[in-house]
């Protein structure tokens, strides 16, 4: 089909508008699927041009740079000109909408219901939390990526930001009649003929437009829907020469098709909908087993059939409040002689309820449940009489059920929940984590080496992200062991091996004992036995995510450790908002620094690196002038090129220009080859250091080069001692250049950076803390976040390395 619009160019308008999409894009080409984004340009109608204008005006969005900034706010304030519909040099004309297509995880939700205003009926349909899907936030964040390298402003979509509400707008809605091999798993078959309930097909009734298509596809679906509507009419018109249709397949089971693990996370719409579609198993496939679980490290599952694990309905108020005090419901059920009887009970085991269960067969619509064969689950026990429930076997695995309040049948449907006996690691108990622990081994401090992630476990579900663990096995053998908790609290823990576990110790009455059952799956607690036998107040051994250990007076909680495959712990949440805010490119920074102190000429250290260098430190004397010294001072101007880039990226490097003092003579640094690098990690030894590179010309011609270095680690117990010594101590080293281009060194120095010794020193740190300027705006607010993203980045660092609450340090090698 071809579109011609009538509408005439006025005199001086831009030329005939081309085709609303010129560009695209594919992203990540050799990804799984899921993965991969498409991304278009799109076109302005112009009906909206007014309204884009004055939307766009007054939302402006995120600045990627501030090159240009001023250019920006012009065009923004003229295309506010309500008399100027199209003006070349307006923002709108500087201006680019994004399409982006990519796959979703297909988990819409078609709701019908018949209010009293509308006795037809209506249909609702929802995306349960689509804007929360991580393939959303890639597209926003290439598309930020995007507007950057143009030099524009950004603005995402403003249903999605509007209110952090992550919304989002569709041009292509997919599914709703989607195919599928059977009756249970699609609307239709994949010719378009639409399922009967008992699994056949509405003869003459079929559906050929974009609702079949169960998913997204990651591009425009204008040609595929295409080929599937021109292929089914192809098919039927074969049918009409004669040629059969195949016969559907008549499904009889959900056994082998359904995947517990994912129906467990269901909200009540898909549970439902699961319920009224599924054929039921027999009630002796209902019976449990007794005996330990099965376990697949693996796999990450648990096979458990000695009960059914339950679970509420995901959304759900039952859900919420269960995940909030840690105690869910399972089911466990028997045959005794001819009769079936269960019990239900809390996942501590402090509730029992005794359950009769019989096959029921509904032959007619009885309530809201549907004619065919069920579960009835009775109440035996006179203070749970009022309820009941009502159960299918849709598979070996899983049990899918209405729960109800009343007398059967004509009680009220209260929700729809499943139970399984197969579950993952994320839905672990306190016998799974037992059984894991006791067959667990010792870890070696090369299998420690990474950073995990710590899930407290309970007998129903996991506090997930409750903390993180960082091990670092530094070259020299040491075992540095970081922790971060609930995204607040960051600092150091003392690891020690012993016989037949790796333990941490902190500042706590508690410690932690942790084994290994894989290379990225550990089990850990955290228990202390310092308190009193504590079974009578729990009334068992479990009380939510609290654990008394079999056999102990050991109290605390159990967690798994997961390895996460970063390089560092996540960025502390009271840090994050300074930390990850989007700044625009080529905000500089600038801070002067000056430091004074003694060089030995003809001196140098007896080994290299820290330990050497820590030796300058004994040629100063406790007071007075040390001998055989000179004076040793520079006083640097740093700039920062880019705030940005300095944050992020692993050189953290300044540039730097001023003078430096020396062997009575003061000569200016070279600033095109004089760098800073401030926090930057030594890969030799893993440890944070600041580097001072100098270079500079004497008076008499020789080249020279001042290499120092301040060594950011912590040494013994004194975290606020270390923290100071080390920030202002550097440990220098002096080269002369030779004609060939070799350094030959010619002396040390040991300088300081004072702080409070005299009124002079006094002076300098004001002068320091006041000299930190932001350039390359004139905006307040930027210049605010670039310097709370910098004290940041170093507040982070600090509270790692030097964690005042950590025990002290022991040096030494590690376990092996």
């Amino acid at each position: 089909m071809l579109g011609y619009g009538s509408r005439v160019p006025a005199p001086g308008a831009a030329g005939e508008p081309g085709p609303s999409i010129v560009g695209v894009i594919k992203y990540n080409g050799t990804a799984p699927v899921q993965q991969r984004i498409t991304v278009e340009d799109f076109s302005f109608p112009s009906i909206s041009v007014l309204a884009a204008k004055a939307a766009f005006g007054a939302i402006r969005g995120e600045p990627t740079t501030v090159v240009g900034a001023d250019a920006r706010n012009q065009r923004i304030l003229t295309d506010l000109d309500p008399a100027k519909e199209y003006v070349p040099d307006g923002a709108l004309d500087h201006t680019m909408l994004y399409l982006v297509m990519g796959q979703d995880n297909a988990r819409g939700t078609m709701n019908f219901d018949a209010p009293w205003y509308e006795p037809d009926g209506r249909m609702s349909i929802s995306w349960d939390q689509a804007g929360q899907q991580i393939i959303f936030t890639r597209m926003n964040e290439e598309l930020r990526r995007h507007a950057r390298a143009l030099g524009a402003n950004y603005i995402s979509n403003p249903t999605w930001s509007l209110f952090k509400l992550g919304h989002l707008i569709t041009a292509h809605p997919l599914g709703g009649c989607p195919m599928g091999e059977d009756y249970l798993h699609g609307a239709v078959d994949e010719f378009g003929r639409v399922f009967s309930g008992d699994g056949s097909v509405h003869d003459g009734l079929y559906v050929a437009d974009g609702s079949v298509i169960p998913s997204a596809l990651g591009v425009n679906p204008f040609l595929t829907i295409s080929a599937l509507t021109e292929r089914n009419a192809a098919r039927k018109v074969q049918h009409l020469g004669g040629v059969p249709y195949p016969q559907p397949p008549l499904a009889v089971s959900m056994s082998g098709v359904l995947d517990p693990l994912e129906v467990i996370t269901y909200t009540q719409p898909e549970l439902e909908t699961l319920f009224r579609r599924s054929a039921p198993l027999p009630i002796d496939k209902i019976v449990n087993q007794p005996g330990p679980p099965t376990i697949d490290v693996a796999a990450r599952t648990i096979q458990d059939n000695s009960y059914w694990k339950g679970f509420f309905p995901k959304g759900h108020i039952l859900n919420t409040l269960s995940s909030a005090i840690f105690t869910g419901f399972k089911k466990t059920f028997q045959k005794q002689g001819d009769q079936y009887v269960g019990v239900t009970s809390d996942t501590d085991g402090r509730i029992q309820a005794h359950n009769g269960l019989k096959e029921i067969t509904v032959d007619r619509q009885t309530g809201a449940l549907a004619p065919g064969k069920y579960i009835l689950l009775n109440y035996l026990d006179p203070q749970w009489a009022g309820f009941y429930d009502v159960l299918k076997v849709v598979s070996e695995d899983l049990v899918i059920g209405w729960a109800c309040a009343g007398s059967y049948p004509n009680g009220a449907h209260i929700m729809t929940f499943a139970m399984s006996r197969r579950y993952g690691f994320s839905q672990m108990t306190v016998d799974d984590h037992d059984q894991l622990f006791d067959a667990g081994s010792v870890p070696t401090a090369q299998e420690l080496n990474g950073v995990w992630q710590m899930d407290i476990i309970s007998n129903n579900n996991q506090l997930t992200q409750a903390a993180y663990l960082q091990f670092d096995l530094k070259p020299d053998g040491t075992l540095q062991s970081n922790y971060q908790f609930f995204g607040l609290m960051e600092g150091l823990v003392v690891p020690s091996f012993t016989r037949d576990h790796f333990q941490l110790n902190d500042f706590t009455m508690f410690h932690d004992e942790i084994r290994k059952v894989s290379d990225d799956i550990f089990v850990g607690r955290y228990i202390t036995d310092s308190l009193p036998d504590l079974t009578s107040l729990f009334n068992g051994q479990n009380l939510g995510i609290f654990h008394i250990v079999p056999g102990s007076n050991q109290f605390g909680f159990y967690y798994t450790l997961s390895r996460t495959g970063k390089s560092a712990l996540p960025t502390d949440s009271l840090l994050q908002p300074f930390l990850d805010v989007q700044m625009p490119d080529g905000l500089s920074m600038t801070f002067d620094e000056t430091m004074v102190g003694y060089y030995f000429e003809g001196v140098s250290t007896p080994a290299p690196g820290r330990a050497g260098d820590l030796t300058i430190a004994a040629c100063i004397p406790a007071s007075g002038d040390p001998a055989g010294a000179t004076p040793c001072s520079f006083q640097a101007h740093m700039t920062i090129r880019d705030v940005n880039e300095f944050i992020d990226g692993l050189a953290h490097e300044a540039e730097m220009q001023g003078a430096i003092t020396l062997n009575n003579q003061t000569v200016a640094m070279n600033p095109e080859t004089s760098l800073f690098n401030y926090l930057i990690v030594n890969p030799a030894t893993r440890e944070a250091e600041m580097r001072y590179h100098i270079e500079y010309t004497s008076a008499d011609g020789t080249q020279y080069v001042f290499e120092g270095r301040k060594y950011m680690q912590k040494d013994g117990g004194n975290a606020i001692a270390d923290l100071l010594g080390d920030y202002t101590t550097l440990y220098c080293h002096v080269y002369r250049r030779q004609d060939d281009d070799t350094l030959v060194e010619t002396g040390v120095a040991d300088l300081k950076f004072k702080t409070f010794e005299d009124l002079a020193a006094v002076g300098s740190l004001a002068g320091f803390l006041s000299s930190f300027q932001v350039t390359g705006t004139s905006d307040p607010t930027l210049q605010l976040q670039a310097r709370l993203r910098f004290l940041a980045f170093t507040a982070q660092f600090v509270q790692r390395e030097y964690d005042p609450l950590s025990l002290p340090i022991v040096s030494g090698a590690a376990g092996s």
